[in-house]
Order: structure tokens, then C-alpha cells, then sequence
């Protein structure tokens, strides 16, 4: 009688597959994206900078943030107005003071807020 060992050839299943090219949340710093290359993280061309750069001002703009000034690497968002100090003016002189309350909540929570997003040579998109 003849023993025949038989083989179980287990086949491994592959690595998983490496995130295609992109940026991506960069694990350091929540309010930042790094770019990958498909290998490691590094440094991004200037087209590729200048996508990452147009796909956070559209991310901002969709929620009432205008850009207020732009390079190819940082721009500055702004939402909201500014008082309009005149107008506020008479109408406290109108209202004998009252008013001044009004425009003094307005002077503090109101008004513009400012947004700077930066595109780092590395890569990193950082809002500030």
C-alpha cells in the first residue's frame, strides 16, 4: 500500500491593496489633510497642491464662507459682515442709549470671522 500525503496548499490572500493617490486626514492633526502618493506621504506636486487648495475653499463656500484673498498655497475665508457702525449710531442718538446695547452685542458676537487655510510644501492642509 502506497501512502500518499497529500498537500494542503493554503493560499495567502493578498496585502491589502495601498490607498490610491491623495489627500487624506492626516492622523496628527484633525484639522488637516496630507498627501499620499500611492506609497508614502509625501510631497505633492504644484497642480496637485492647487486641487487639494480649490477642494477646501469649495468645502467652505458650500457653508457661507466667501474667500476674501487667495494664492496658490493660502487663502483667507471670511463669513459674516461687519457692523454697520452709522447706522448703529443714530439709531442709539434715536433711541435716547438704548440702542447701545444692541450694538455693543453686535460689535462682540457679530461681525466677520476670518479663516486662513495654508497648503504646506509637505502636503498638509491646515485651517487656522
Amino acid at each position: 500500500m502506497n501512502d500518499q500525503q497529500t498537500t494542503d496548499v493554503v493560499q495567502a490572500e493578498p496585502p491589502p491593496a495601498s490607498p490610491t493617490a491623495g489627500w487624506y486626514p492626516d492622523p496628527a492633526d484633525r484639522r488637516a489633510t496630507r498627501y499620499w502618493n500611492g506609497e508614502t506621504w509625501g510631497a505633492p506636486s504644484p497642480e496637485d497642491r492647487a486641487l487639494a487648495m480649490a477642494g477646501r475653499i469649495a468645502y467652505w463656500t458650500k457653508w457661507d464662507w466667501r474667500v476674501e484673498s487667495q494664492t496658490e498655497i493660502q487663502a483667507v475665508l471670511v463669513r459674516g459682515h461687519r457692523p454697520n457702525h452709522v447706522l448703529h449710531l443714530i439709531l442709539t442718538i434715536i433711541t435716547a442709549g438704548i440702542w447701545g446695547l444692541v450694538w455693543i452685542a453686535l460689535a462682540i458676537f457679530g461681525g466677520e470671522k476670518r479663516k486662513t487655510i495654508t497648503i504646506s510644501p509637505n502636503g498638509r492642509a491646515i485651517e487656522s
